[in-house]
């Protein structure tokens, strides 16, 4: 497997130097990046600094919730992806809730909200198809695409090539799996099979308190269980797909690619 990163903040030299120094090949870009240079010459900084882009970011776009504003960003962004040989655009899947996209809503659980999703994403993944790159869809607990069930039936309801899975297995813990993250992964991979593109590393973790709350970390400071994560994700992107650190600060990345690669030396990867 193969290892990148999705650096927060528009510091485009700092992005390279923490991916290099930590051994990270491929990025995960936010056009905030680019500044003024032009999508080529952004391109050619990239390569001459011997990395690849690997994902695009396309967050705008909430499909629940879509504008005509909205959906011609997420245009332009698969436009962008195929212009420049990108394998893939991440997007949300989109909630009801008029706070945050990745937030719960009681819609987000019924078969409208799918039907919804099904409509929208169709003619993007149509799109994707003509350009040459692949919608990777993420998958956060409390929205759309809250389940692994309800996951696979979208894809295959979409029915492209190019649209797949964006698989973040910190992003699906809930209280219920908390303590059991290996088991909870293993059950939801075979129900996904070959339908993820690629895949988020980060963490998440139940702060103590009078009620619940827990939230997302670096690799390494929360629950999920890496060892077999990684080992699900090998079996299911092979040698040539991308494991993508991501919501990291900058200081924190060094710890965070140590720990992955310490799990996946025991997963005997």
């Amino acid at each position: 497997m193969k290892f990148g990163l999705g650096l927060p903040g528009r510091d485009l030299d700092l992005f390279f130097k923490t991916a290099k120094d930590n051994g990270l090949t491929g990025l995960l870009v936010n056009q905030g990046l680019l500044g003024n240079m032009s999508l080529e010459v952004f391109k050619d900084r990239v390569t001459d600094a011997g990395l690849e882009i690997v994902q695009w970011g396309s967050w705008e776009f909430n499909p629940l919730r879509p504008t005509d504003g909205t959906v011609a960003v997420a245009e332009k962004k698969i436009r962008v992806a195929g212009r420049l040989g990108v394998p893939t655009v991440v997007m949300q899947p989109g909630s009801a809730n008029p706070e945050h996209p990745f937030c719960s809503h009681p819609f987000n659980k019924t078969q409208d909200a799918m039907d919804r999703l099904i409509d929208v994403f169709s003619p993007l993944a149509k799109l994707a198809e003509d350009v040459g790159t692949c919608i990777a869809v993420e998958i956060p607990f409390a929205t759309a695409l809250g389940t692994f069930e309800r996951c696979a039936a979208f894809v295959d309801a979409v029915g492209s090539s190019a649209l797949k899975i964006q698989m973040d297995g910190a992003n699906m813990i809930t209280f219920d799996h908390y303590w059991e993250t290996g088991a909870f992964l293993e059950t939801g991979f075979p129900i996904l099979k070959d339908k993820i593109a690629m895949a988020h590393a980060k963490d998440v973790v139940m702060q103590n308190g009078l009620h619940l709350h827990m939230d997302e970390c670096p690799a390494g400071e929360g629950c999920l269980d890496y060892v077999t994560y990684l080992r699900l994700l090998e079996e299911a992107l092979g040698p040539d797909g991308y494991l993508i650190i991501e919501h990291t600060p900058a200081e924190k990345v060094e710890a965070a690619v140590k720990h992955v690669r310490r799990c996946a030396e025991e997963a005997g990867l």
